[in-house]
């Protein structure tokens, strides 16, 4: 029964006065970091990490988003306009340096694609118009071939029938 007396005096469950828990105000908002304080970090990092790795000086301006080029990667930075030749580009590039040359390279092979597909199409625009002035169609091709081949079966139903006969005889 004493219990019944200690439940009326509790505190509501909410109550107009405290909104939030106490607990929730105690903790700091999440900081949040932008772009240029990460990069700032990463910089700051790699020397530590280079060190850490055996290398004296990070390669690159980050350290850590340099890339080997290999022998087509080469040829795609000279071709993209970077260095004048194979021989100019270092072992180690930056990957927005690669990633540009890619691009690059890729628009320049859909370019040319599509000009060596405008050429294929006037060819067969041509080659058509040709065709149909000289009197060529696919409805006498297929009856030119119908009628080659009808005639290759009557001859070969004909050997046939003389060979039988012989063989009666």
């Amino acid at each position: 029964m004493a219990l019944r007396g200690s439940l009326v005096r509790l505190p509501p469950m909410w109550s107009p006065v405290l909104t939030t828990s106490p607990r929730i105000l105690a903790v700091p908002a999440r900081q949040t970091h932008s772009t240029e304080d990460k990069l700032k970090d990463i910089i700051q990092a790699a020397p530590a990490t280079a060190a850490a790795c055996g290398s004296a000086k990070p390669a690159g301006k980050l350290g850590l988003r340099d890339h080997h080029v290999n022998t087509l990667e080469k040829y795609l930075l000279v071709w993209g306009g970077k260095f004048k030749s194979v021989a100019d580009v270092p072992e180690l590039v930056s990957q927005d340096v690669l990633e540009r040359a890619r691009n690059k390279a890729r628009i320049k092979i859909n370019i040319w694609m599509g000009v060596a597909t405008l050429f294929g199409c006037a060819y067969m625009i041509w080659s058509g118009k040709k065709a149909h002035r000289e009197g060529q169609s696919l409805l006498n091709m297929n009856l030119e071939w119908h009628r080659k081949v009808n005639e290759e079966a009557k001859v070969a139903k004909e050997k046939e029938a003389h060979h039988v006969d012989v063989a009666k005889l």
